[in-house]
């Protein structure tokens, strides 16, 4: 029937290319191609914005396909957007090249981009060329590691959003630093959103503001920094080079500058309404396996974190979406599954968040000044993080900020704008730097007797290995340094707040691969089942409910009394929430390039498993659907031949049936 479509668009008889369609869309309602044909007969009839919108679905159910791209890139070009069609001719041309194949004639496309590059000179906006392959350079590749420094640079992220990262701390390199080029390994980066380059500024709202102002002058060593701040007859001392500084001003009151400089958005420092919940932590932890927690029991290796969450709720089912940072955080944050959001590689980070209703975004429309403080290189700016958080502090563990320093930039935050309701997303990677064989800090070395410090598994990647007995040794030593520093956070939190006020959370994205036995399945339980602790007065003690990552925003929002929008996600607000039923399971999954698609299921008795016949392709399609199933209760007894699986695969199918390729 396909071929039929095919053969009245190529004759140009759309009205029958449709009708046929329509019949096939009832069969096969889950082929995303279904969506260019769409587009075709759309740009055949003149009805340009009907194919718009559907390449834009297209894309949306798969980003990494290359028709997709191009048909989109067309579209635009049709409606006469020509930025956005040189943008997506352009991720065409990338994705042929990353993928190794050639969909669109190479040469054809390289005229289409010439013409397109052509047109915005007409329409003078040749510059914006400039800004995409910028732009490119951050969507395809490493934000860790850069030719160029990313301090003292205005980073555009998807087009929209203008970011200035500075210096955060180092006094010293911002007097003395002109030349060193600094990414997030080398450097840690203050970053605000971007409001404007200005001479002078003016509180016009009714409350007491920061106002962070940074001097992006180029100096050389030789050159005199006369960049200096006035108000009336006071002079303030001059600015420091790429390193935010920043002035308290109340309502009303002005400030200027000798040389322009740029402006992030100013905070409030005193609101004028508070909500019943005034600080909302997220703590982030990378890599926690429940399994390891039971095993030696929480009070035992992490007795602070213990005892601070001893009057709150715990939950002993709670299930992540994948099995690494990157797509996982991205079901936190959108409420959806991985083959749904569709963020899965760094090879191309597209603009998932875009069009939807994030978790910090909810905080951030109520009132609550906004922070994003930590070290996680899968949530940044350039991947779409830094959209709704009034403030950033970002570094690498691997360089200059493991647990200590994170705690303290929260705590210094904390009570800079202890007079506002705060909303703060706080990353801990320490663990994860364990499945890399990283040094770790003096107290975890301190405890490694040598027999521990040896190399006894096999390591692909940080989440491809086996078991290792060495290194769960001083997982459980980094734990125990973790809940050392954690004791400060929990002992200042409980000493501004009273229980009534906060939510504090503290959770994770993934287990880690040495602590899973290696005869497990890839998306094991050990995997995929992690911690989830609320230190909150609305719910107390220990739970079993089946809970997915997808529900996190939904139960931070009931908390906190707003209202969360599940129309076109995957949550679910979970019974002891006050939610009107109960999972029956939990879904992981885990899709990569070049390994086979990878699923698994959880009940409260049993797990069941999926692995795929065929590999992920890399525009992540799947040429079969079959699978190889077998399940395992609780204590991992094999009872594949005493259960059915038929419900399972159909879910399964329902969620990825827009990846599967049909003839």
């Amino acid at each position: 029937m396909k071929d039929e479509i095919k053969s009245f668009i190529m004759n140009g008889e759309p009205e029958k290319a449709e009708k046929l369609l329509e019949e096939y869309k009832k069969k096969n309602p889950y082929d995303v191609e279904i969506f260019s044909f769409y587009v075709s007969i759309g740009l055949m009839t003149d009805n340009k914005d009907k194919a718009l919108g559907n390449a834009i679905k297209a894309r949306l159910k798969n980003p990494f396909l290359i028709a997709n791209n191009y048909n989109l890139a067309v579209c635009y070009e049709a409606v006469c957007d020509h930025i956005k069609a040189y943008v997506f001719y352009r991720i065409t041309e990338y994705l042929q090249e990353q993928q190794s194949k050639e969909i669109i004639n190479a040469y054809e496309l390289k005229k289409d981009i010439i013409r397109i590059k052509k047109l915005l000179a007409q329409n003078g906006e040749l510059d914006s060329v400039g800004l995409i392959e910028q732009q490119l350079k951050f969507i395809t590749g490493n934000v860790y590691r850069t030719d160029e420094s990313l301090i003292g640079r205005m980073i555009r992220v998807f087009f929209r959003n203008y970011y200035y990262p500075g210096y955060a701390d180092d006094t010293g390199l911002a007097y003395y630093g002109y030349d060193k080029k600094l990414d997030a390994i080398t450097g840690k980066l203050e970053i605000y959103p971007y409001s404007d380059t200005i001479y002078r500024f003016k509180n016009d709202t009714k409350t007491t503001c920061l106002l962070p102002v940074v001097m992006n002058d180029d100096l050389t060593e030789n050159e005199e920094n006369n960049n200096v701040a006035f108000r009336d007859d006071l002079v303030f001392p001059a600015l420091q080079h790429k390193k935010y500084s920043r002035f308290v001003l109340n309502p009303g009151e002005e400030i200027e500058f000798l040389r322009p400089v740029i402006s992030g958005k100013e905070i409030p420092l005193r609101s004028s309404t508070h909500h019943k919940k005034r600080l909302i932590l997220n703590i982030f932890i990378d890599s926690v396996n429940y399994s390891t927690i039971e095993k030696y029991g929480l009070d035992q290796i992490m007795p602070n974190t213990a005892a601070y969450f001893s009057d709150g709720a715990s939950f002993s089912n709670y299930f992540v979406g994948s099995e690494y940072t990157l797509p996982s955080i991205a079901t936190y944050w959108t409420g959806r599954l991985p083959s749904t959001h569709m963020y899965l590689s760094e090879q191309l980070k597209w603009d998932f968040l875009s069009g939807t209703k994030s978790l910090v975004r909810y905080f951030k429309e109520t009132g609550y000044v906004t922070a994003k403080i930590g070290e996680n290189d899968a949530v940044t700016i350039t991947q779409g993080y830094g959209e709704d958080f009034d403030r950033i502090i970002f570094g690498s563990q691997i360089g200059n900020k493991d647990v200590k320093n994170v705690i303290l930039d929260v705590m210094e935050h904390i009570e800079t704008f202890k007079e506002n309701d705060q909303y703060i997303w706080m990353e801990i990677q320490d663990l994860h730097d364990i499945a890399g064989y990283y040094s770790r800090g003096l107290y975890t070395e301190s405890k490694q007797p040598l027999q521990y410090k040896t190399i006894d598994n096999i390591t692909n990647s940080t989440v491809k290995q086996t078991y290792s007995r060495n290194k769960e040794f001083t997982y459980v030593q980094e734990l125990r340094r973790m809940d050392m520093f954690l004791e400060s956070l929990y002992h200042y939190i409980s000493s501004n707040y009273n229980n009534d006020e906060i939510i504090v959370a503290l959770f994770s994205d993934h287990g880690t691969a040495f602590n899973v036995a290696t005869e497990d399945h890839f998306m094991s339980i050990d995997r995929v089942r992690v911690p989830f602790m609320l230190k909150c007065s609305d719910i107390m003690g220990e739970y079993d409910e089946i809970i997915q990552s997808t529900d996190f925003a939904g139960i931070m929002c009931r908390l906190a009394g707003i209202d969360y929008e599940y129309s076109g996600t995957d949550a679910n607000l979970p019974r002891c929430f006050g939610g009107s039923k109960e999972r029956q399971f939990a879904f992981s999954q885990c899709l990569f390039p070049g390994d086979p698609y990878l699923a698994s299921i959880h009940t409260k008795e049993k797990s069941f498993y999926f692995t795929s016949v065929e590999k992920i392709q890399k525009d992540f399609t799947l040429s079969d659907s079959k699978m190889e199933i077998y399940a395992r209760d609780r204590q991992k007894k094999d009872i594949t031949k005493t259960v059915d699986t038929k419900e399972y695969e159909d879910y399964i199918y329902e969620n990825i049936g827009h990846l599967i390729v049909f003839d």
